[in-house]
């Protein structure tokens, strides 16, 4: 009787055939350890169910190589919505309309990789208890930017708020929170959950925790943000690029671990002391004006005056590459869980 409810293909003159990727093995079973096996694999069958109805579990016996438990991007809800209403601002002329100013003044700053055909980025379902449903519910989506009141960011987010709201039918509002100064300590607070979403800057191949983040957040689509930009003493030699490339050396240190992997990679003859996201800018100018340092890197006059550091003496000129930030805005993953119980180091905030 337990024979004939057994499938064929399981059953086969008393032998369980087990495929692996090159071969085949045969291993004889007699009826009770045959049994012994199917139970073993009901069990087995039972906890990958288990693992499978948990949206963000892992069911791993390794520890996560990522920061505080983060785990495989699962839940890309918010992420899609908002790839799909970039989208339909690319495709019904907003976008450019929006950056018209400055990309007549030979700026850059476009996503170069999202087409603008909104059926490639349809808008997700909202499904109770993704990102994209807590946003929803909050009524909030909460946002942390280096400029909040930035003339082409800040209309090009409240519109894309806008689109996701009328999709959804609720009322959805965007909450600009105020950037630290430091990339590190931002992404620190997406993965916790204090904001959904940080943007722009954030390059996909820079340094967090000594890994990429690239694999801690989702991002949207890549973008270029104009040229390099160096700052130099007035009387300093150096006024191109081309005069960078020709120094013998070069010395500088930073407060920006992206900055210091994309500058270091076209400016081979530059040597990073230090790359310390503690650092404040008024120490790297500090710096440069004791001779201590040749070059800042990736910090205008402009940028260093809107936070009162004096820049007297100082000028900044651009070249050389374009600088990519990777992405328009970044979404944290899920936190790591297993089997539902939750990873305790970070609650998921609402």
């Amino acid at each position: 009787g337990a024979l004939r409810n057994l499938p064929d293909k399981v059953l086969n003159n008393n032998f369980i055939r087990v495929k692996s990727s090159s071969y085949l093995l045969f291993h004889p079973f007699d009826i009770t350890t045959m049994r012994q096996s199917l139970s073993y694999l009901l069990l087995a069958l039972l906890l990958a169910s288990c693992c499978w109805a948990c949206s963000s579990s892992c069911c791993s016996s390794s520890p996560s190589p990522l920061p505080f438990g983060v785990e495989e991007c699962r839940d890309t809800s918010l992420m899609d919505a908002f790839d799909s209403a970039l989208a339909i601002i690319k495709a019904n002329g907003s976008y450019a309309e929006i950056f018209a100013p400055e990309l007549s003044s030979g700026e850059l700053f476009i996503p170069l990789d999202c087409a603008a055909n909104p059926s490639l980025f349809p808008f997700p379902a909202r499904t109770p208890g993704t990102l994209l449903d807590t946003v929803l519910s909050r009524g909030t989506i909460r946002m942390i930017s280096f400029a909040p009141d930035d003339p082409e960011l800040g209309p090009l987010m409240n519109l894309m708020v806008s689109i996701i709201s009328d999709h959804y039918g609720v009322p959805l509002t965007r909450v600009v929170l105020a950037f630290p100064d430091n990339s590190t300590i931002a992404i620190e607070m997406l993965i916790a959950g204090i904001v959904d979403l940080v943007g722009p800057d954030f390059s996909l191949g820079g340094e967090f925790m000594g890994i990429a983040r690239k694999r801690v957040t989702q991002q949207s689509c890549a973008t270029l943000d104009g040229l390099g930009v160096f700052t130099v003493l007035d009387n300093s030699p150096f006024t191109s690029f081309a005069d960078l490339q020709a120094a013998p050396t070069l010395t500088t240190f930073t407060n920006a671990a992206g900055a210091a992997t994309v500058y270091s990679s076209v400016l081979p003859n530059l040597e990073i002391t230090a790359v310390d996201a503690t650092i404040p800018d008024a120490d790297l100018v500090a710096a440069l004006r004791a001779g201590t340092i040749d070059v800042v890197i990736n910090l205008s006059v402009d940028y260093l005056a809107s936070e009162s550091i004096d820049v007297t003496g100082l000028r900044s000129f651009s070249g050389g590459f374009d600088d990519p930030n990777g992405s328009l805005f970044a979404i944290r993953c899920l936190p790591k869980h297993c089997c539902g119980k939750k990873n305790k180091k970070w609650e998921k905030s609402t």
